[in-house]
């Protein structure tokens, strides 16, 4: 395994130490679903529009869907390394605040087919590590919670 290679399978396990301390069971099982279809969503509809949809389904009616909130940090975290250390509290708006900001505003497409394919080889380790320490996700990743 090469350095960035090791230095990104670090990163996503400590992800999912993460979900694992701060999240009940149905959060963790949301997540799961969710980072099972991340690398099919991000190879299919692209960085951008998946980082749209996870930031459109932040809020609901109960107030902050955890799981979306989580994985965008995480992926956020990663594609902005220390750019974006403020906003790593978990709040919401500010998640959406840094993604409108930072990488809408920043990415050219040079640095946007990069950062896909950053994002990319992150969300097959997430994944990895998810079914891992949770199991696989029975319907496949297809659920949108």
């Amino acid at each position: 395994m090469g350095n960035q290679e090791h230095i990104r399978a670090s990163y996503a396990y400590r992800c999912i130490e993460d979900i694992t301390d701060l999240t009940s069971g149905d959060d963790r099982k949301n997540y799961l679903s969710l980072v099972s279809s991340l690398p099919t969503r991000l190879q299919t509809i692209g960085l951008m529009q998946t980082l749209t949809f996870n930031c459109s389904k932040m809020m609901g009616s109960s107030g902050e869907k955890i799981h979306f909130v989580k994985l965008n940090l995480h992926l956020m975290k990663w594609l902005l390394g220390e750019t974006g250390a403020t906003v790593w509290n978990g709040n919401a708006s500010q998640v959406y605040h840094t993604f409108t900001t930072k990488i809408l505003n920043d990415l050219g497409t040079e640095k946007l087919m990069f950062h896909t394919r950053q994002a990319i080889d992150l969300a097959i380790w997430l994944k990895r590590f998810a079914e891992g320490k949770w199991g696989k996700d029975e319907d496949g990743g297809k659920n949108d919670h």
